[in-house]
């Protein structure tokens, strides 16, 4: 039988970045698979408590260790054009040896999006949306090229090169809070 993956949820506000690396590291060093990060612009319901922006944070805590995954439970979908993602993915994943999964969802926290500008809009069409965003990663990670023509998202022959390291791309945890959107 194989070893059951052991992962962590690490919601990383109000800690120093120090302390936050000091708790990946440990997790490795007692075995532990993976460590998984929040995406929020600042901790939900709480705007002025610390919290470290979790793509960066990523990035340094896959710098700093060996052998231990990094994932986000899960990235908000609106905070990154899906181009720009693909690339972040790719990269990253490059850098990691391919130590990075991908967790993507439609947002749940509509002031953090009042307050930064973002649009929010209703549930059926953040779903929507992180479809299209999802379509997009797909193309981006098999063909090395996007060609996408939706209702939120126009793309034109954009390379995303190199591919990913991890074949066919990187583990994709999808959250979402019900069948009627996320889970067909």
């Amino acid at each position: 039988m194989a070893r059951p993956e052991i992962g962590i949820y690490l919601p990383h506000m109000g800690l120093p970045y120090e302390d936050v690396e000091r708790r990946a590291r440990r997790c490795e060093d007692s075995g532990i698979d993976s460590v998984w990060l929040y995406d929020h612009l600042f901790a939900p319901g709480m705007p002025d408590y610390p919290s470290l922006e979790a793509w960066t944070l990523a990035t340094a805590l896959l710098a700093r260790t060996d052998r231990l995954r990094i994932g986000h439970m899960v990235l908000c979908n609106q905070f990154r054009h899906p181009v720009m993602l693909a690339k972040m993915v790719t990269t990253l994943d490059h850098i990691s040896g391919g130590r990075l999964s991908l967790g993507i969802g439609s947002g749940s926290i509509e002031d953090e999006h009042r307050r930064a500008g973002l649009p929010w809009g209703t549930f059926a069409a953040r779903s929507a949306q992180l479809g299209e965003t999802l379509q997009i990663l797909h193309q981006a990670f098999s063909e090395e090229r996007i060609h996408f023509t939706g209702e939120h998202f126009a793309v034109s022959d954009m390379p995303i090169k190199p591919g990913p390291t991890q074949q066919p791309h990187p583990p994709i945890v999808v959250g979402g809070v019900g069948e009627k959107y996320t889970l067909p």
